[in-house]
């Protein structure tokens, strides 16, 4: 069962829709360049957006044309600075209507910047048409923003939220065939139509129906301990399906999670079982050996027969009753993530086949590449400088980057206990002895029965004294 990539899927749709939207976009782009091409520009920038009063603390970013994630960042941007861009626009001294009646930029192979070849004037400024074009591309976008950062994650399950990405997809394509949901005027309605004809060719190709899609996707959301099968039943019946297709549908899904039971039902048989069926079986095979009675032969068999009914009926059991068991309902706020790794490591007891299964179905990505990759629209070029590196330097910064996208690893805060206390007490003390001891005066000459004398102390004080002299004279 093969999953396509949902970060490709989405970029392959968000890229038709930018070629359909890509002069009102480029009015934008140039809109904004102009802005931020130079402190003065920007400072006058500032002075409109203080003349309109614009509760906006940021200001607008200039975004990268092959990545959509940073064109769509730009537009959502710049679409809050509407008004200041036209106030802009009015100001003669300004020079942002000049700047658009200037030849436009071109560039070569490497991106460096050429001579212009077309003689033409940049693109813009913005007009309204062209705002409110950016404006329903904006709505369209944040939708597919949202999914390609959820289904690129490496850390956590993408699978079983799958199936609501795809509906949302499909209702917000479906959102621009909606006369009340697009932007007024007749040519916006023509270009945001047929931006909606490619974009639903372009997911039907990759995803088709809902009948076409993997069965891991439902599968995922099936072992969802708050969804399960219900679920997918009342989104069916919600998305217009008929009752006969939603019972066949869901007939099907629970072939399939039967299927995947009876897989790994053997497997996950204790060991201690699997030996006991094997002694069994090995004494009665001697013992119809020795006995030569083929009727308690057919018994065995028959038994044999009993015992793989009440199996399957031990299997149907444990499936009916973690779907008809009640769902698990919290208090979800936004940005919270159900634990379902953690639910499911908890219920393994009382689900223990189906455990197995949701071990290798929430283990399944939804995508192959990272945020930064799903995002790109451009191709993958590899530069002189890259492919001169050497197989130990690709490797060790492959690493660095895993290391660096990697949890960060808290600072465990070491507190003292008593025992630390007890021993820098007894360091300070040791200490405290040392240099008491090497301040202390010189030991007394011993006499005869081992006792010094005042006499020699004296001597001996008055010799170190000279030898101090002589050192100080040298």
């Amino acid at each position: 069962m093969h999953v396509r990539c949902t970060a490709h899927i989405c970029n392959l749709i968000v890229g038709s829709g930018l070629k359909r939207l890509n002069r009102s976009v480029l009015a934008i782009r140039n809109a904004v360049k102009f802005v931020r091409s130079s402190p003065a520009r920007l400072d006058s920038f500032k002075a409109c957006v203080e003349l309109e009063q614009i509760p906006c603390r940021g200001l607008v970013v200039m975004d990268v044309p092959t990545r959509w994630n940073s064109t769509f960042l730009m537009l959502e941007a710049a679409l809050k600075f509407k008004a200041a861009f036209a106030r802009m626009e009015e100001q003669p001294d300004s020079g942002f209507s000049a700047y658009f009646k200037e030849l436009d930029e071109e560039y070569d192979e490497d991106g460096n910047l050429v001579p212009s070849k077309s003689k033409r004037p940049r693109v813009g400024p913005p007009s309204e048409d062209e705002w409110d074009k950016a404006e329903v591309f904006v709505q369209f976008l944040r939708v597919f923003y949202e999914v390609t950062l959820r289904v690129s994650a490496s850390n956590r399950p993408t699978i079983h939220t799958t199936f609501h990405d795809v509906l949302s997809i499909e209702s917000e394509i479906s959102k621009l065939f909606i006369e009340p949901e697009i932007a007024p005027g007749l040519d916006t309605q023509k270009v945001l139509s047929d931006m909606a004809e490619n974009m639903r060719s372009k997911f039907i190709k990759y995803y088709g129906g809902f009948r076409d899609l993997n069965p891991l996707v439902f599968m995922g959301l099936i072992l969802d301990p708050r969804f399960k099968l219900r679920h997918v039943t009342h989104l069916l019946t919600n998305e217009g399906f008929e009752l006969e297709d939603v019972r066949t549908k869901t007939t099907e899904l629970r072939d399939v999670l039967m299927s995947l039971y009876e897989k790994y039902a053997p497997k996950e048989a204790p060991a201690k079982k699997r030996g006991q069926i094997e002694v069994e079986s090995s004494s009665s095979q001697s013992t119809v050996t020795s006995t030569g009675s083929r009727g308690r032969q057919s018994y065995i068999n028959d038994w044999r027969k009993v015992v793989s009914e009440l199996d399957v009926a031990v299997v149907s059991h444990e499936v009916d009753k973690y779907l008809l068991d009640p769902l698990e309902f919290t208090n979800e706020k936004e940005g919270f993530e159900f634990p379902i790794l953690l639910w499911w490591k908890i219920n393994g007891a009382k689900y223990p086949i189906l455990q197995a299964i949701a071990k290798d179905v929430l283990a399944v990505q939804v995508s192959t590449v990272a945020s930064e990759s799903a995002f790109s629209t451009g191709g993958r070029v590899i530069d002189n400088f890259r492919s001169s590196l050497t197989p130990k330097s690709v490797e060790a910064l492959i690493c660095l980057q895993s290391w660096l996208r990697g949890n960060d690893i808290s600072c465990i805060e070491d507190e003292p206990c008593i025992k630390d206390y007890e021993f820098y007490e007894k360091c300070e003390k040791d200490h405290v002895t040392s240099a008491s001891s090497t301040s202390c005066p010189p030991p007394k000459a011993k006499g005869k029965n081992g006792i010094g004398t005042n006499d020699e102390v004296v001597q001996l004080s008055e010799d170190d004294s000279e030898d101090e002299m002589v050192s100080d004279d040298l």
